[in-house]
């Protein structure tokens, strides 16, 4: 899924090129300009987009976090 100016784009991925990334999606062919690609979330198929899922780990420390003072 693409967010894009005019909305969301769900479509499988049929091609990466140097300027656009080419989707099939369920209207037809998207052609997405690579900056929104590069930006947007792109998940694997069958992704739960509406749960909540932390991005970091939190039972793991992050990286360069020094603890204990």
């Amino acid at each position: 899924m693409l967010g894009a100016a005019r909305g969301p784009v769900t479509g499988r991925v049929l091609d990466i090129g140097l300027v656009y990334v080419r989707m099939q999606s369920d209207t037809g062919p998207v052609a997405v300009p690579n900056s929104q690609a590069l930006n947007a979330v792109v998940c694997p198929p069958g992704y739960q987009t509406d749960t909540d899922v932390p991005l970091v780990p939190t039972d793991q420390p992050l990286a360069g976090r020094q603890s204990g003072g």
